[in-house]
């Protein structure tokens, strides 16, 4: 007998074993429509690691809240809006809207509406729909956890939804963490992070603004994500942050570059300005990186990027 051609397989789509991520596409497509293709993006972008990495956040977070899952993507698609709109005004004026610490205060971290229908929703869902809040996430997994391994405590300043605290403790099951935040909103996402992953028997919170009341222990190493860009005086809150901190101790310090947001109140145009900073309050950076949004396609457009640091406290 002659041989016989076998049916040409046809690729699977690479979604059909992630059925959350395929909600999640669903409905961008529904209510977002300018990001229904950010999905498939991140999978050409990052492949089967991503798909894992996402759909087990989304099941162990979520589970079987269809409800919630649904409104934490509208979160994100709100909250990805406002962002397009503010970088767009940024390439024009190269400002942040002028807010100031307590304005920012009232209107977002002690807004229950806004934090939890928006903004924590809107962040959780960036640590994998933003390729340089992924990125950063990898490198925090790849090269800051091996060299904190053997460390027994951690402070998470600035805890925005629990992402990071939630990421040491699985890594190391023996670390304890406390978490540290000037919101109370905050706190109670951070908290509910960590209990849905089981780690809440090595955590705990505390309404704490590290500046003017800070804690009387020190930790063996610190985490602080994007919380610089926040404040009036970010140098001075790093000087604070080296005192929660044991010498020779390291951190793991981020903050955004010209990436306008509607609590973003000190602007960083580079990394090297953030180094300045950090090395003016003791830190000595082991390691840094810039992690861009985007890749730049027009003369005038800016591009919102992540400085992640590696520091010891000297």
């Amino acid at each position: 007998m002659g041989d016989t051609l076998e049916p040409e397989k046809l690729q699977s789509d690479p979604l059909n074993d992630t059925p959350l991520i395929k909600q999640v596409e669903a409905r961008l497509g529904e209510k977002f429509p300018y990001f229904a293709k950010v999905i498939r993006k991140r999978i050409n972008d990052f492949g089967p690691r991503w798909c894992d990495d996402f759909e087990q956040e989304l099941s162990t977070f979520f589970q079987d809240r269809t409800p919630e899952l649904n409104a934490a993507t509208d979160g994100y698609g709100m909250f990805s809006l406002d962002g397009l709109k503010l970088q767009k005004k940024f390439d024009k004026t190269l400002q942040y809207q002028f807010k100031s610490y307590e304005e920012c205060k009232d209107e977002v971290y002690l807004n229950r509406d806004y934090m939890f229908s928006l903004y924590l929703p809107g962040i959780l869902m960036s640590h994998f729909l933003w390729p340089h809040h992924y990125n950063q996430l990898l490198w925090f997994r790849d090269f800051f956890i091996p060299l904190i391994a053997n460390e027994k405590t951690f402070y998470d300043v600035g805890v925005g939804t629990g992402f990071y605290s939630k990421e040491t403790l699985r890594a190391l099951p023996s670390i304890r963490g406390t978490g540290m935040d000037i919101s109370p909103l905050s706190l109670e996402h951070d908290q509910l992070m960590v209990k849905r992953w089981g780690f809440d028997a090595r955590y705990r919170i505390e309404v704490r603004d590290v500046v003017t009341t800070p804690p009387t222990d020190v930790a063996d190493c610190l985490i602080n994500v994007e919380v610089l860009e926040h404040l009036e005086d970010p140098g001075n809150f790093l000087k604070s942050l080296r005192k929660l901190v044991k010498t020779g101790g390291y951190a793991f310090i981020t903050a955004a570059i010209d990436a306008p947001n509607k609590d973003h109140i000190y602007l960083y145009r580079n990394l090297d300005s953030i180094e300045i900073q950090l090395r003016e309050a003791a830190f000595k950076v082991v390691d840094r990186r810039n992690f861009p949004g985007f890749e730049k396609t027009k003369l005038e457009e800016t591009v919102p990027q992540n400085g992640a640091f590696i520091c010891r406290a000297e």
